[in-house]
């Protein structure tokens, strides 16, 4: 996809509704935390949270080790079998550095 591949740090794109927007971010968000890096979905309601929550539980699913569905955190099982990568879905950014794509 041409958006990925000319990406840089700071991007900007008029994009409308039904767009793949969602779909493009997770897809953005999930190899990074494959390969052990913490990651992070960050959104203006519970109800766009929630979305890509559900999004990242079902794609990730083979990998999970463990879950917090009050928390919105995953923990992935990375190469050496433990738990080690997460994922978080959060309304604000508090603290924690996570890896951006």
């Amino acid at each position: 996809m041409r958006i990925a591949r000319e990406a840089r740090r700071f991007n900007i794109l008029a994009c409308g509704r039904r767009f793949g927007k969602t779909t493009f971010g997770v897809d953005r968000l999930i190899p990074p935390a494959l390969v052990g890096y913490p990651v992070a979905w960050f959104a203006p309601t519970y109800k766009l949270l929630l979305e890509v929550w559900r999004e990242a539980v079902k794609y990730l699913q083979p990998v999970i080790a463990r879950k917090d569905t009050q928390q919105r955190r995953i923990e992935l099982i990375t190469g050496d079998g433990r738990p080690r990568a997460q994922v978080q879905a959060r309304r604000h950014r508090r603290g924690r550095d996570v890896r951006a794509p």
